[in-house]
């Protein structure tokens, strides 16, 4: 590493959290390590929009060192392996990493809920997941067979965007390629989609859905994936691509047990300090404060940085730390091209204007202007010219 006057705060991770803190503490003229295992920040909310042609790879992925450009930041790749809050160290294999405060910002990974046979189901929780999974719909419609059979596991946002994104991408696929034939389905476990929604906003999904022709099935588990099924709790149906979006497990193999709940969440106190700590922090989809579940949003991460990055700030000059309050905004989701729905500030919003709002929201929160204009250009490629089609 490049020596620096003051010591760095170390933050493990590169997702929403561990970037916006970064963005935080450097503007507070503080440095920053930022220790991920890629060398660049994925906008997760748009992977489902790579996924099925309306963005392309190099759209959402941002390489840290050119987005920050900041003598105060340094980079580091590689894996945690583990973290001495006694010796203040952070392990990189054999390697140690000294710190005097501590971001703990490792994000969450695909659940699979003990299904059999994962390994035939796709998840999309990185780029090259999402890239996978356009692939294998242009192989299997384009193709001997011309024959497609999705089913989506999981009712949330991410499963509901993005099995209306692929129902798009097939038709515009079947536009060009003579006799293909698809089935598209949404397995949800509980009795309804959405459902952290209220009641209208599932009501108009659900009409959505039924007019694009994709099949619902509620109240079955999935327990078992074959390369030709997906078997669930209320029967098996024909599958020859299977994507989990149920739900997510959070990344802390790295931190020490004592810091964890039983379900590997990182306990943290009111300013999100991580417990039996001072100058150990963490946030985002990883933590649970004070056995209190967080929303596993950008948003909430968003929010907990700008709490994180001023407690540090405070603790450097011996302050009274802030606590951090849990505020959902409002909520936003995107039901195919031109349609959508959103929960803002009590107030419902439907079609046209909350897809316009809803892309409106991710273009902003988008890092960097330049990236703001690639994925506007993009999108504005779409409207005239239609999905890239391209496996890549």
């Amino acid at each position: 590493m490049n020596a620096m006057k003051k010591q760095p705060t170390v933050i493990v991770g590169g997702g929403f959290g561990g970037v916006y803190t970064a963005k935080h503490l450097l503007k507070k003229d503080l440095p920053v390590l930022l220790i991920s295992e890629t060398n660049y920040f994925t906008f997760t909310p748009l992977l489902h929009e790579v996924a099925t042609g309306n963005l392309t790879r190099s759209d959402i992925i941002f390489e840290y060192e050119s987005f920050f450009k900041n003598k105060q930041f340094e980079f580091l790749r590689g894996t945690v392996t583990n973290i001495d809050t006694e010796k203040k160290e952070v392990c990189i294999g054999k390697d140690r990493v000294p710190y005097t405060h501590l971001v703990l910002a490792t994000g969450a990974t695909t659940n699979y809920y003990r299904l059999k046979g994962e390994e035939h189901v796709l998840p999309l929780k990185t780029i090259d997941e999402a890239v996978a999974i356009k692939k294998r719909l242009v192989e299997l419609a384009q193709g001997s067979s011309k024959n497609v059979c999705v089913n989506v596991i999981g009712g949330g946002p991410t499963g509901v965007e993005l099995i209306l994104e692929i129902e798009q991408f097939l038709r515009a696929i079947a536009k060009r390629t003579a006799n293909l034939a698809y089935e598209i389905r949404l397995i949800q476990g509980g009795n309804t989609i959405l459902p952290f929604f209220g009641m209208p906003i599932q009501e108009y999904a659900k009409r959505v859905l039924k007019q694009q022709g994709i099949k619902i099935a509620y109240g079955g588990y999935a327990t078992e994936a074959t390369k030709s099924s997906i078997k669930t709790t209320n029967g098996t149906y024909t599958s020859n691509l299977t994507i989990m979006a149920a739900g997510v497990t959070p990344r802390t193999k790295c931190a020490h047990k004592n810091f964890l709940n039983e379900k590997k969440h990182v306990c943290v106190n009111e300013y999100l300090q991580i417990k039996g700590t001072k100058q150990s922090f963490a946030l985002g989809d990883s933590i649970m404060q004070n056995g209190e579940p967080i929303p596993k949003l950008a948003q909430t991460a968003v929010a907990q940085a700008e709490i994180v990055a001023e407690n540090i700030a405070r603790q450097k000059q011996k302050h009274k730390l802030t606590p951090y309050h849990s505020n959902v905004k409002g909520t936003a989701i995107s039901l195919g091209y031109g349609k959508g729905a959103a929960e803002v500030f009590g107030v419902n919003i439907k079609g046209f204007p909350a897809w316009w709002l809803w892309r409106t929201i991710y273009l902003f929160k988008t890092p960097g202007l330049r990236n703001k204009l690639r994925v506007a250009f993009s999108w504005t490629l779409d409207l005239f010219n239609g999905k890239n089609l391209s496996e890549g």
